[in-house]
């Protein structure tokens, strides 16, 4: 097969062997009828795992207890960050610890 490039004036003129542009164009699938039923194939479906849901609720949380903030704190936390209060070596440890000791709570003694 060979293509040569199309010169001015050289295009074939509209018939049957161009798309006709102007032609109505018909509906691939009904409008009423969803992509499931024209192909009889099950719908999607996500499932959202118990711990998953467990996660969105402690971040609710969380979000809810900032939200709780009084503005002047939060600024402050925030011009902290901007500042690079939290990248020394001594608050990164701090908050290690903190998130450690959140995560991992102390157990009780046991009792003889």
């Amino acid at each position: 097969m060979t293509i040569q490039p199309t010169k001015p004036g050289s295009t074939p003129p509209q018939g049957t062997s161009r798309l006709d542009r102007n032609a109505a164009l018909s509906p691939a699938r009904p409008a009423d009828t969803s992509t499931s039923e024209a192909t009889g194939a099950t719908p999607d479906k996500v499932q959202i795992s118990d711990a998953a849901r467990g996660l969105q609720e402690q971040l609710q949380n969380r979000l809810e207890l900032v939200a709780q903030l009084p503005p002047g704190r939060l600024r402050e936390v925030l011009e902290r960050l901007n500042n690079g209060f939290y990248d020394r070596p001594e608050v990164r440890r701090a908050v290690v610890e903190s998130i450690a000791e959140e995560l991992n709570p102390p157990k009780a003694p046991i009792r003889p």
